[in-house]
Order: structure tokens, then sequence, then C-alpha cells
């Protein structure tokens, strides 16, 4: 089963960000490296933060935007989905969608979610 990986940053089709929600950001290489940032001042410090954890070279920053809550979910197959949000709930049904995408759901489980 060939691997999705997918970044959803708008919960149902519209954004809901949190009173007060700093920047939060999603950084992949496409094999197996990753990083993220949440709760930062401005977009330019959570991607930077995001690249770096994500310590890899190839590293790309694919979501950026204010919210208070990242979820990295994987499944069987090498299914994948990074979600953001204003609850970690939130962030993680996100990530669970994409991951679904490529793996049966119940392979589907949340790896890191992580609020700032």
């Amino acid at each position: 089963m060939a691997a999705v990986v997918a970044v959803s940053v708008l919960g149902s089709g519209h954004s809901v960000m949190a009173q007060g929600a700093g920047w939060a950001a999603l950084a992949d290489n496409g094999h197996g490296n990753w990083g993220y940032a949440v709760g930062k001042a401005s977009s330019a410090e959570a991607s930077e933060v995001a690249r770096r954890g994500c310590q890899a070279a190839d590293c790309k920053v694919t979501a950026v935007k204010q919210a208070s809550c990242i979820a990295y979910v994987v499944g069987n197959g090498g299914a994948k989905g990074y979600g953001m949000g204003a609850s970690p709930d939130a962030a993680a049904a996100n990530a669970r969608s994409f991951c679904v995408l490529g793996a049966p759901a119940d392979s589907c489980h949340v790896v890191k979610a992580a609020c700032g």
C-alpha cells in the first residue's frame, strides 16, 4: 500500500482558532523525519522550530497557521496524517481523516499531540 501523507489545516472546511492561539507549524521530509511547533509568537518562529525539530536537511514546512494544537497519526502500510486544531482531539481528528485514506481506520493511531 502506498504511503499517504496529508496535512489538515482546516477543521471541517473552515478555520477554527482558539482564543489566544499562537502559531503552529509542521515540517516533514517524506522519509520518516518530522517536527512541529506550537504556541509560537510568529509564523516564521513556528516554521523555524518545526524545521529544526525535523532533524533532516531535506525537511520542508508543510503547514503553518494560527492553531492551538497539532497531531501526528500513523497507520498500517506507512499511512500518516498531520493535523491542526483548537484542541488535541480536533487536531487528532483532522490528522486521522488523512491517515484513513491509506490505511484501515482502526490502524490509525496518534503518535503525538501537542498544544501550546
